[in-house]
């Protein structure tokens, strides 16, 4: 997979304006572009707002087009993973045995051109479509949240919300002695896992 250093260039589809004006760098370096919004499937029913265990999130299906969050497995043993954002290209398989092909949701590169990964459930995080209202978060619960101008997930803590915009006001992971916190829309913030 590589070093990811892509920064946004623009976005078609009118994507969200995240802030341009923040004194920190993402963590663990890796600076992911984020693509424009609209193109969204929601969730499966089956998908709750809370932590789910292994055992339940292998019964969760996704659907082709469908975007998620997804943590690509390491292709060396010294390489880590990031959890970063993609759309479900096609469902191989069916059961226990079923699989998915993800593709990389960089807006930098045609999307012929962009990575597919094979991967499955339990390795995935449903994004809720736009327009599904979504339950508040508690102040000081740990998530995954899409760092501003990037399509990679890390933890952060959740420092508030403003219901009017529909962002989420965190501190990532590595910024606490940053004063600047991020703004996320909320769709964008979704259950931690490791």
């Amino acid at each position: 997979m590589g070093s990811h250093s892509r920064r946004l260039g623009g976005s078609a589809g009118g994507g969200s304006d995240r802030s341009g004006n923040r004194d920190s760098v993402p963590p663990r370096g890796g600076d992911r572009d984020t693509p424009g919004k609209g193109d969204s499937v929601p969730p499966e029913s089956s998908v709750g707002a809370g932590s789910a265990t292994a055992a339940q999130r292998a019964k969760v299906t996704f659907h082709k087009g469908q975007d998620v969050v997804f943590k690509p497995k390491p292709s060396a043993t010294t390489e880590s993973t990031e959890w970063m954002m993609g759309k479900v290209q096609q469902v191989l398989g069916e059961g226990k045995s079923r699989r998915y092909k993800v593709q990389d949701a960089d807006p930098d590169l045609p999307p012929d051109q962009r990575v597919e990964y094979r991967t499955s459930a339990s390795s995935m995080i449903p994004i809720p479509a736009a327009d599904v209202v979504l339950p508040e978060l508690d102040k000081g619960k740990t998530v995954l949240a899409l760092y501003p101008d990037s399509t990679t997930f890390y933890k952060a803590e959740v420092m508030g919300a403003d219901a009017a915009t529909g962002r989420v006001s965190l501190r990532f992971e590595g910024e606490e002695n940053s004063v600047t916190l991020q703004l996320v829309d909320r769709r964008y913030v979704v259950e931690y896992r490791n």
